[in-house]
C-alpha cells in the first residue's frame, strides 16, 4: 500500500518518465516472386516472429509502473488491487503523454528488415543501383547480378548513365521506404558479354582469354562495343547473352554475334 501511495504522489507531482520501448525477434527470409496484388515481379519477404512489439512504459523511481499500447490499452505492471494507480493515470495528463508519445511503428523491426535485405544482397554479390527519373523524384531500384568469373581487375561492367551506384544498406532502405517515390524494382537477369576468344591449335578450338570481358545491361551498347573491337588472325570477339537465376548464378548462355 505504501508503494501505491508513493507512486500516486510521484504521478501527481510529475516525478515520472515515459520511455518508448521496442523489441523484435523476427526472422526475414527474402526471395524473388510475383506479387499478385500489384501484378509485378518483386522482392518478397517471409517474416516469422513470436515476440515483436512496441509500447510506452511509465517509469517511477526506475520501476515500470504501467505500459501502453494502441491495441491493448493500459496495463499496470505493479500490484494495484483497487485500480487506484490506473485511475490516477487515466484521470490525469499522464494518459495523454502515454498516448501522444506512442509510436505504433517498430523502428527496430524496420531496421532489422533493412539489414537482413542488405545481407541477402551481399551474400549473392549483387550490385545495387538507384535510377532516378529525369523529371521527378521517383526512382527505380536496380539489382544487378555479376558472373562468378567476374574479375574486378580485368573485367568491366557498363551500366546506363542514369544508374547511381548505391551501398546495399542504403539501397535496401530506399526499396523498403514507405512512400510513393519508389517507382518499381528491376532485377537485371539478362546481361550481355563481349569477350575475346583465341584459337588454340593444340585442341583445335577457340578458348576464352584473360584479356578481360565487357559486360553490358543494354544490348545496343554491347553491339556497339563489339563493332569497335579489332580482331586478329588468331582470335575473335563474341557477344553472349547471359541469363541469371534468382541467386545470381548464370543459368543459360547464348552466343548472339561473332566478329
Amino acid at each position: 500500500m505504501e508503494n501505491i501511495k508513493k507512486i500516486i504522489e510521484s504521478l501527481k507531482h510529475g516525478n515520472y518518465e515515459i520511455k518508448h520501448r521496442e523489441f523484435c525477434d523476427c526472422t526475414f527470409n527474402w526471395r524473388f516472386g510475383f506479387n499478385e496484388k500489384n501484378e509485378s515481379f518483386e522482392l518478397l519477404c517471409d517474416i516469422k516472429g513470436q515476440d515483436c512489439w512496441t509500447d510506452n512504459a511509465l517509469i517511477v523511481d526506475d520501476q515500470i509502473v504501467a505500459t501502453y499500447h494502441d491495441s491493448y490499452g493500459i496495463n499496470v505492471s505493479v500490484p494495484d488491487p483497487d485500480k487506484v494507480i490506473e485511475r490516477t493515470i487515466t484521470d490525469s495528463d499522464v494518459i495523454k503523454r502515454l498516448w501522444h508519445n506512442h509510436d505504433a511503428e517498430n523502428s527496430l523491426h524496420d531496421q532489422r528488415k533493412v539489414e537482413s535485405l542488405a545481407n541477402w544482397i551481399k551474400e549473392r554479390k549483387f550490385r545495387t543501383y538507384i535510377q532516378f527519373h529525369k523529371k521527378s523524384s521517383a526512382y527505380i531500384c536496380q539489382l544487378v547480378p555479376l558472373p562468378d568469373v567476374f574479375d574486378v581487375t580485368r573485367d568491366e561492367l557498363h551500366v546506363p548513365r542514369s544508374f547511381q551506384k548505391t551501398p546495399a544498406e542504403e539501397w535496401a532502405r530506399m526499396y523498403l521506404c514507405r512512400n510513393l517515390m519508389v517507382d518499381k524494382f528491376h532485377y537485371r537477369d539478362l546481361m550481355f558479354q563481349v569477350k575475346y576468344y583465341r584459337y588454340d591449335r593444340d585442341i583445335s578450338k577457340i578458348e576464352p582469354q584473360k584479356a578481360g570481358s565487357l559486360y553490358y545491361l543494354n544490348r545496343k551498347d554491347a553491339r556497339r562495343a563489339l563493332k569497335r573491337r579489332k580482331h586478329d588472325e588468331y582470335g575473335t570477339y563474341i557477344l553472349v547473352d547471359l541469363w541469371f537465376d534468382d541467386n545470381g548464378k548464370i543459368e543459360d548462355e547464348d552466343i548472339r554475334d561473332i566478329k
